[in-house]
């Protein structure tokens, strides 16, 4: 239930935020990100949640592994080494898992708190809402590794559109060392030059590859690098009959965008829908293997509030524009309601403090 208030708290704040004077307002920014921060680590129950912290709490620590000549990557762990790594040095100063997940959302709700202020700082609270609606639940409450390293990939945004090449390929390499999937997004800092120049032909290329794709070409290329890894191999035996469908919101945000595009002459705008509309191909080329599919999704969730955002900036009207508002807030709400339902079921969420 307190999630369920926390939405509507940020809905009256975007609803209202014109009549917000602006030092109230980055208060309010702020104060948002710090309880959806407290709020992830206080949880105490999702899917994963059992599995990271039976993982946490078995790991070693810093000076076990210094005095006790033990190894700190475990060939027996099959997790990135960046995550174990983070673990570990964490461990060291606490065996307190939910403070660890504290730690952990406030490192990947804190680069994309920094990454939205960047890019607009003035409908942050609409970002947030955003974020807490699509991704909230699932990355700060299950997918853990999965949300520092799409929150590291997201960083990298702006360094994209301002061409920062060395600071691009250290955070994707952090990005990497959490969750290996992220590997896939390098092309994208030298796409965006020639994006910019064939914005009609990568529609195309992006409704042929999503509405035609029949194809196995990327599952046979994965087959070949990947025929000795046994959790590739697990993915594809569970996933062999099940083939997901291109996500809507989505698809419709990104050909929105891409409509758009030569309206908005905002260069954070158009790095956007570059990275959605990449996403979306990435996503139709692995949807026959749902698991690295979903891990994909992860990474277009983060972007596609930027795109509507920018595209609701362009009314002019104030009662169009509120009419919008919140026809989206709806939208939204529904959606955190159905992630609710994923991610906790019918038990809710629990906090630590239901346990005193």
């Amino acid at each position: 239930m307190i999630l369920h208030i926390v939405f509507i708290i940020l809905a009256i704040f975007v609803i209202f935020e014109k009549k917000i004077k602006n030092i109230t307002k980055k208060y309010l920014d702020q104060l948002s990100l710090i309880l959806l921060i407290v709020l992830a680590g206080m949880s105490i129950y999702s899917k994963d949640y059992e599995n990271y912290r039976i993982l946490y709490e078995n790991n070693s620590k810093l000076d076990e592994i210094i005095f006790g000549n033990l190894r700190i990557l475990n060939p027996d762990l099959r997790v990135e080494k960046g995550y174990i790594i983070f673990m570990t040095i964490i461990k060291t100063f606490t065996d307190n898992f939910n403070f660890f997940v504290l730690l952990l959302s406030f490192v990947t709700l804190g680069l994309r708190y920094r990454t939205y202020k960047k890019i607009d700082q003035k409908n942050l609270l609409l970002y947030i809402l955003f974020y807490f609606a699509f991704r909230y639940l699932p990355n700060e409450m299950t997918q853990y590794r999965s949300s520092v390293a799409s929150a590291m990939l997201f960083f990298t945004l702006p360094y994209i559109a301002d061409r920062k090449l060395v600071k691009f390929l250290l955070c994707l390499f952090i990005g990497i060392c959490f969750h290996k999937g992220t590997v896939v997004f390098f092309p994208l800092y030298f796409l965006y030059p020639s994006f910019l120049k064939m914005k009609y032909k990568i529609v195309y290329f992006l409704l042929i590859i999503i509405l035609l794709l029949k194809t196995n070409i990327i599952i046979n290329i994965l087959d070949i690098f990947l025929k000795n890894d046994y959790h590739y191999q697990l993915i594809k035996i569970n996933n062999v009959k099940n083939v997901l469908k291109i996500p809507l919101i989505p698809l419709i945000i990104t050909i929105g965008g891409l409509i758009n595009f030569k309206k908005i002459e905002d260069k954070y705008f158009k790095c956007a829908v570059l990275y959605m509309s990449i996403s979306l191909i990435y996503f139709a080329l692995l949807r026959q293997i749902p698991e690295l599919a979903i891990r994909v999704s992860n990474y277009f969730y983060d972007v596609q509030g930027i795109i509507v955002v920018f595209i609701l900036n362009r009314i002019k009207n104030k009662y169009h524009l509120l009419f919008f508002k919140i026809s989206l807030i709806i939208i939204l709400f529904i959606i955190f309601k159905k992630n609710y339902k994923i991610i906790f079921g019918d038990i809710g969420y629990r906090s630590i403090f239901n346990n005193y």
